[in-house]
């Protein structure tokens, strides 16, 4: 079993940094990172129709509770090619196909972890709001903000890990 836990930015105003939000689906549109690149034993195809484990989720969901950490849920995370933010028509975009968070990595860790036929859940630590929504935003604000939130982080993770 394992948890993911990535940073991302908020396309609505309602996730606000410093927000927890599980994610429940995601979109990608480019090239994906996967396991399956060769077709040497074979074409294998992973389902993504339900990639995330409704367990794991209630499991931390408990431990969250009892320590106090409001997790949101309905999370559709966009993952969009780094090593930058996105533009503000990107944004519009993706809001428009239902994505309410963005995030670098996100998609290619759950692709992997799905054609593993792992179990998983992935947490989202809201850093910032997308472009549009806040005038500017710095690499340093993403990484404060991320290292403000991880005592919180780090407990949840580590009762889950003992439980």
């Amino acid at each position: 079993e394992v948890l993911t836990i990535h940073a991302g930015c908020s396309i609505k105003k309602s996730d606000s940094p410093s927000s927890l939000v599980w994610a429940e689906d995601f979109i990608v549109f480019f090239t994906p990172i996967t396991f399956f690149e060769s077709f040497k034993k074979g074409i294998k195809h992973a389902d993504l129709s339900n990639p995330f484990s409704k367990q794991i989720i209630r499991d931390v969901e408990r431990i969250a509770r009892k320590l106090k950490i409001k997790i949101k849920r309905g999370g559709v995370v966009a993952t969009t090619p780094g090593n930058r933010f996105e533009t503000k028509a990107e944004i519009l975009a993706l809001k428009k196909l239902g994505a309410n968070l963005v995030s670098m990595t996100h998609s290619y860790e759950a692709t992997l972890l799905s054609e593993l036929e792992m179990r998983f859940a992935s947490l989202c630590v809201v850093t910032n709001y997308a472009a549009g929504l806040q005038s500017s935003l710095s690499h340093q604000e993403v990484i404060d903000l991320f290292k403000k939130m991880l005592p919180k982080i780090k407990s949840l993770a580590l009762e889950w890990l003992r439980s």
